[in-house]
């Protein structure tokens, strides 16, 4: 199946902004000086990135029977994404012991920081896809004619009681019975279902209009409510942050269906000539820019505060990222490594 342009050119945007948010990791060590606010306005900015990614697996994936067995599936999505976080989970390993000068009590050690991704901490993403890989075949049995309506159930049922009322609760200091939950839905299958469901249906102007309000309110909520409770506290407050919070759902969702949306063929077409080149690199530049980012700020290349590092810095990494991946794919004793 033909990738669809919007889910390209998503892809992309979406991996240079993960690319950002860890350049500007400085966010997350509180500050009144300025820089803490150009952290905050920047890491508020590009907070979409990672459920787009999830969301792009619900448009591209939730469909896969017409094109091939689950046997297949399971080979294909594991295969590049499976066997690359295995290997550079190891590299990770021993990237660690080097770089801190550390020993490993023993293999007990080295395979729990594997599992939970202490090495590299940015690898949490890969076994919460494995395990929305692991709820597609199921997703996938329900009939097309209800999926409509059964995921928009799903999605609305778990915004409420998965987002929405923990976070009132926490605004009003209840503690919230997690026996409400949504657990047909649960962890990041809001977006697989929401992905799915925004590619295939179309929406009336009024509606999308709803959501692209609902989706400023949602990053106002993050950006402004983050900076008031922050500063108020004198530490980074993620009251109103966590990717299945609601203004990062809000937030995200209008990002998608913004870019589905696009209509005017010359703007589509150069974004989709700009980001031809990195279409089958992102999960690559995933795996290796964190080495890049570390590598700056334990050697204390530049400033790591500094808002020109964190712009220039940002683009400079994904492009060498991008070249490093590309090379590694094309040699065949590597290539496994990468996934395009």
């Amino acid at each position: 199946m033909k990738k669809k342009i919007y889910i390209q050119i998503l892809g992309v945007i979406a991996c240079l902004a993960v690319v950002a948010m860890h350049v500007n990791g400085c966010f997350w060590q509180f500050s009144y000086d300025r820089y803490w606010i150009t952290a905050n306005i920047i890491e508020c900015i590009c907070y979409f990135a990672v459920p787009i990614f999830f969301m792009i697996s619900g448009a591209t994936l939730l469909n896969y029977r017409k094109r091939y067995t689950t046997a297949v599936f399971f080979k294909k999505r594991f295969g590049k994404t499976l066997v690359p976080f295995l290997i550079w989970s190891v590299i990770s390993a021993i990237w660690y012991y080097i770089v801190y000068h550390a020993r490993p009590e023993g293999i007990r050690e080295v395979v729990d920081g594997i599992l939970n991704t202490r090495y590299v901490d940015i690898y949490w993403f890969f076994p919460a896809l494995f395990s929305v890989y692991l709820c597609i075949p199921i997703l996938s049995c329900i009939p097309e004619k209800y999926r409509k309506r059964i995921f928009g159930y799903a999605i609305l049922v778990y915004f409420v009681l998965e987002a929405l009322a923990p976070l009132v609760c926490n605004l009003m200091h209840i503690e919230f019975n997690e026996g409400f939950g949504m657990p047909a839905v649960g962890g990041y299958l809001i977006y697989t279902l929401l992905g799915y469901w925004i590619d295939n249906y179309e929406l009336s102007k009024k509606w999308r209009c709803v959501i692209y309000a609902a989706a400023l309110g949602g990053f106002l909520l993050m950006l402004v409510g983050t900076q008031i409770l922050s500063l108020k506290n004198g530490t980074v407050d993620t009251t109103f942050k966590e990717y299945r919070n609601v203004p990062c759902i809000l937030y995200s969702t209008g990002i998608f269906l913004f870019f589905k949306n696009i209509k005017n063929e010359k703007a589509l077409g150069c974004l989709a000539k700009l980001t031809a080149p990195f279409s089958s690199l992102p999960f690559g530049i995933y795996l290796v820019h964190f080495y890049l980012v570390q590598m700056v700020a334990i050697y204390q290349i530049f400033p790591i505060t500094s808002i020109k590092y964190r712009i220039f810095g940002t683009i400079a990494i994904f492009l060498i990222s991008a070249v490093t991946v590309r090379i590694l794919q094309i040699i065949p004793v590597i290539r496994k490594a990468i996934p395009s």
